[in-house]
């Protein structure tokens, strides 16, 4: 995904000849955590696939006060070199699975 103007300011951003701020994740590990991911869809199917998570985060969904909801999020960190795996619970134990590209580890050349 290229970013063209940021997200919380609208400004424009860096020109792409300076450092990838995120991880590419290719499509293969794309494909690889998909198929991981899979048949997961309750807390109890991802806690029996990869145990406790790395992180615990609430993250909100909505657009004004009145029709946010918060919800919990476990992160899997270490699933992936590129993606951090997000599990979001909802009502009944269910689960939303998405993955999310980590920060760049080393500069480019």
């Amino acid at each position: 995904m290229t970013i063209y103007h940021c997200p919380l300011c609208g400004g424009r951003a860096a020109n792409a000849r300076h450092v990838a701020v995120l991880d590419d994740i290719t499509d293969n590990e794309r494909r690889r955590l998909i198929n991981l991911t899979k048949n997961l869809r309750t807390v109890q199917d991802v806690a029996g696939a990869f145990g406790e998570p790395d992180f615990r985060r609430t993250m909100s969904m909505g657009g004004n006060p009145d029709t946010t909801k918060f919800y919990p999020v476990m992160i899997y960190a270490k699933l992936s070199t590129t993606a951090d795996v997000h599990v979001m619970i909802f009502p009944a134990d269910r689960v939303g699975i998405s993955f999310q590209p980590k920060q760049a580890r080393k500069a480019a050349a």
